[in-house]
């Protein structure tokens, strides 16, 4: 994963331009969590959240008023890089580490959480991690979501929007070109975790069920949303695959030259003449396991 993530220009696109979490993420996490810790309360914080492939810090912040410490974990330096410079908050921290091999000693994490990264560990090897940290009743929650519809405000067209959406698993499959695991990923993704649920190892789990998220977003907006499926340089030289998808390119693009050709396609999809509103449509869905009472 370290080595898809690396670069600034991937971290900035990230902040920039991947959908923030809804509140109900954290409500319906925070919620269970208590529900297996009897002595707390909606007073209650709790002492520590570990945040594992935190990258640019997205979900990270949404805790902040719940636990004493928070600690985000990302295999990329780039990441935490830009996750250290917008950080506000005096008890969050950021390490550069892998989710196989998190520092921290047993038995003393309250929450792990993994917002749409979990698909990139080797899952025996971070489960068993998780296992080692948590403290008796500590609770793990993987979060992710899958892009449902893309189209301009009030102009809603089933096929168009597909055609707007595959843009963004073109890209995608481009950034997993020559991943073993490319086929399981594409699947878990857009299946809801089903087959990582299966090999959380505790007794206690559950889907927390799905759920849409709308945002409505500027044209400049979506063209970064799409693009943010990939990391721009491990696309570079590779003219023949991005012809394909997004016409001719004399020489091997900018980045800027990349986003503007995201934008001719998605303007050449809906027959834009002028800049227009649009809306993103997301299916959120959230997984929740207990450690429950340790031996």
């Amino acid at each position: 994963m370290d080595k898809l993530y690396k670069g600034r220009d991937i971290a900035d696109l990230y902040q920039k331009y991947r959908p923030t979490y809804p509140d109900k993420v954290m409500e319906n996490i925070m919620k269970y969590l208590r529900s297996h810790r009897p002595d707390s309360d909606l007073s209650s914080t709790f002492d520590l959240m570990v945040d594992v492939g935190c990258g640019s810090a997205q979900s990270t912040n949404m805790f902040a008023p719940y636990f004493k410490n928070i600690v985000g974990v990302d295999a990329s330096e780039d990441q935490i890089e830009f996750a250290r410079k917008q950080n506000k908050f005096s008890h969050i921290k950021y390490l550069v580490e892998k989710a196989e091999n998190l520092p921290f000693d047993d038995n003393s994490v309250d929450l792990v959480t993994c917002g749409a990264s979990v698909h990139w560990f080797d899952l025996k090897a971070f489960f068993g991690e998780v296992s080692r940290i948590l403290k008796p009743k500590g609770c793990l929650a993987l979060f992710s979501y899958s892009c449902q519809k893309i189209y301009p405000l009030n102009a809603y067209d089933h096929l168009l929007s597909c055609e707007t959406a595959k843009i963004f698993l073109q890209l995608y499959d481009l950034e997993l070109e020559g991943n073993l695991q490319r086929d399981w990923i594409f699947g878990e993704c857009l299946g809801g975790y089903e087959d990582i649920f299966n090999k959380i190892p505790f007794a206690l789990k559950q889907h927390d069920g799905r759920f849409p998220i709308r945002h409505q977003v500027s044209l400049k907006e979506v063209c970064g949303f799409l693009h943010s499926a990939l990391a721009y340089k491990n696309l570079q030289k590779r003219e023949k695959e991005l012809v394909k998808i997004f016409g001719d390119f004399d020489q091997e693009p900018s980045e800027d030259e990349l986003l503007s050709a995201i934008e001719r396609k998605v303007k050449t999809i809906w027959n834009l003449k002028s800049e227009t509103e649009f809306v993103v449509e997301l299916e959120m869905f959230i997984i929740l396991a207990s450690v429950g009472g340790k031996n």
